[in-house]
């Protein structure tokens, strides 16, 4: 029962947090989805490839999610585009690095508190240790990708 019980602790706190980056992947992470706005997806790149490259840079600060979305759905990917399709992939992946670290806080304050019963301690703590340190590497690359990100784009 002693095993059982932090396995299934374990399973229902990984199922529980992946299942929000399931629906961020489908409505805006990777892949963004596309508003009703627009009609058709063809019709609406054919729009935006007419423009002037200044005028697709400002629709695309404006408008990421849409002409992204439209790229990928109707496969017209230009390669100045794939900057910003590699920080959307970086941002959900920090997302979910993120999210197992917070995971494994709760695990490591789980074995802590149960380590005061069973004498061990430090078990929690290392836990405990290396998953803020996660949580510290997460929050930086997820800094450095947006400085990035901006410097890149402007």
């Amino acid at each position: 029962m002693k095993k059982f019980f932090p396995i299934t602790l374990l399973l229902s706190v990984v199922l529980s947090s992946l299942v929000p980056m399931v629906v961020l992947a489908q409505q805006g992470g990777i892949l963004p989805a596309v508003p009703g706005e627009v009609e058709s997806c063809p019709d609406y790149m054919e729009a935006f490839y007419s423009l002037s490259r200044s005028d697709q840079l400002d629709l695309l600060k404006t408008d990421q999610e849409q002409v992204l979305g439209c790229a990928i759905k109707t496969g017209r990917i230009k390669l100045w585009l794939v900057p910003f399709f590699v920080t959307r992939l970086i941002s959900f992946l920090i997302a979910i690095a993120g999210a197992i670290s917070m995971l494994f806080i709760v695990i490591g304050g789980y074995n802590y508190v149960l380590g005061g019963l069973t004498d061990d301690k430090e078990s929690g703590k290392k836990t405990l240790t290396y998953a803020i340190i996660g949580l510290v590497v997460a929050l930086s690359a997820w800094i450095i990708v947006n400085v990035v990100q901006y410097q890149v784009t402007q």
